[in-house]
């Protein structure tokens, strides 16, 4: 039986390469905290979602 894995579509973090689920609590708790736009996080999502197509 074949599974999907849980982390299907998520997206790896900019700063640890990880994503949430693969995160210990240390390093979620020692991201940076800064606020972004709306455009600015779109764009960030965007370039991400892009980079991770480029990379199948």
């Amino acid at each position: 039986m074949n599974r999907k894995s849980k982390d299907f579509g998520a997206v790896k973090n900019e700063i640890t390469g990880k994503t949430i689920r693969e995160m210990t609590w240390e390093e979620i708790l020692s991201l940076p905290t800064e606020r972004l736009s709306r455009e600015e996080a779109l764009r960030r999502i965007a370039k991400a979602r892009r980079a991770a197509k480029s990379n199948k």
